[in-house]
């Protein structure tokens, strides 16, 4: 599932709303699931930050929003969202923990 936190504004050369976009997948999925979405509302591949990392996500802004609601991205809380990459981040390290 993709999701995005809610829209908060900033001032970058003038006034834009941004928020994060991440798949609520764990890693390697995620990166495939966000990546595909990411292409299908028009986000390059090089603008993923953290590829492959529990904190990876796209920042959109302002069309890019409404692109990614209307996509089928649902709109969380920002606590949620933290909550999920949190979850992402223990499932990290258990991965690594089994591995070793």
């Amino acid at each position: 599932m993709i999701v995005f936190d809610r829209p908060r504004p900033v001032v970058f050369h003038h006034f834009r709303w941004t928020a994060h976009l991440i798949s609520t997948l764990e890693a390697p999925w995620s990166t495939e699931e966000i990546l595909d979405f990411g292409a299908r509302i028009g986000l390059r591949s090089e603008w993923l930050q953290y590829p492959g990392h529990w904190k990876e996500h796209f920042d959109i802004f302002d069309a890019g929003i409404l692109r990614a609601r209307d996509a089928g991205a649902l709109e969380v809380a920002r606590r949620r969202m933290a909550e999920m990459n949190e979850r992402r981040l223990r499932h990290l390290r258990t991965a690594r923990e089994m591995a070793a």
